[in-house]
């Protein structure tokens, strides 16, 4: 009478009280492992899932990935930027003279020496991982990366190259004379002109850098907006992409101020 019972209604007391015979409990147990078949996956289900998962996670990780990258990328701008300006804050505040006032590159390199922790100042154009450095840099026909009309690699026998603590590499040429606008002119109309690495005494096309917010590590190569294009017109509208940012932001500095010196660059500060 106890061939046919169902694997639910037999209870531990049951068994504990010996209601049923070896056989009976054999059945059961035959029952239980059946239905745990039941609801098993076999390896090809289980290897068929892998796979989607894997497909899935290919598809999505480099996405997530550049988001990520250009995130942090946007963040250490932000930061170092707010930094370098501080700096020039803290110098007027204590010694009275900011980039309006500077009249030799050595000027420079004590506002930001003097009230930034630099973790090292490179200016010598022999220097191998100055030359490594910008030997990364693309190509574009005239032998390195250009903006504004001036030619990246020209920091490597002009520029001051300072090492920030969080990574972050601050370049700047900063040639004779004070960087203070012009009166009538705006720091745009200032930037939309021709810069170059050591400009004209007295011009403010010496007062330009640029912040590498990777260091010296690749890509090396400057920000653009996402349809790959940049301008010196800070004010020229410009979408930025989600998922890929380069690590070079030029930058412009005047007076008591350090600001983005393309469109692409200033994205990054007025961006959603």
């Amino acid at each position: 009478m106890f061939k046919n019972f169902s694997a639910h209604k037999l209870t531990y007391a049951k068994l504990n009280k010996c209601y049923y015979s070896g056989d009976d409990i054999n059945i059961f147990m035959q029952q239980v492992y059946s239905l745990r078949k039941l609801y098993a996956f076999t390896l090809a289900e289980v290897l068929i899932t892998l796979g989607i998962i894997g497909v899935v996670a290919a598809m999505t990780m480099p996405v997530l990935i550049g988001s990520a990258t250009a995130t942090r990328y946007k963040t250490q701008f932000k930061k170092t930027l707010s930094v370098l300006n501080q700096a020039v804050k803290m110098n007027y505040a204590k010694e009275n003279y900011d980039f309006s006032n500077v009249e030799t590159q050595d000027d420079i390199d004590k506002i930001f020496n003097d009230n930034i922790k630099i973790i090292k100042t490179i200016k010598n154009e022999n220097d191998q991982q100055l030359k490594d450095y910008y030997e990364t840099m693309p190509d574009n026909g005239n032998g390195a990366m250009t903006n504004n009309g001036y030619i990246y690699i020209d920091y490597l026998s002009y520029g001051t190259h300072l090492i920030m603590p969080d990574g972050s590499l601050f370049v700047y040429d900063g040639g004779p004379g004070a960087c203070t606008l012009p009166d009538g002119r705006t720091a745009r109309d200032e930037i939309m002109q021709p810069l170059h690495v050591g400009g004209e005494t007295g011009s403010t096309a010496n007062c330009v850098g640029f912040i590498d917010v990777n260091g010296f590590n690749p890509p090396n190569k400057e920000v653009t907006c996402a349809d790959g294009t940049v301008s010196n017109d800070i004010n020229e509208e410009c979408t930025l992409s989600k998922t890929k940012i380069n690590d070079i932001f030029p930058v412009f500095f005047y007076d008591g101020t350090v600001i983005p010196a393309t469109n692409a660059a200033n994205a990054v500060l007025t961006e959603n």
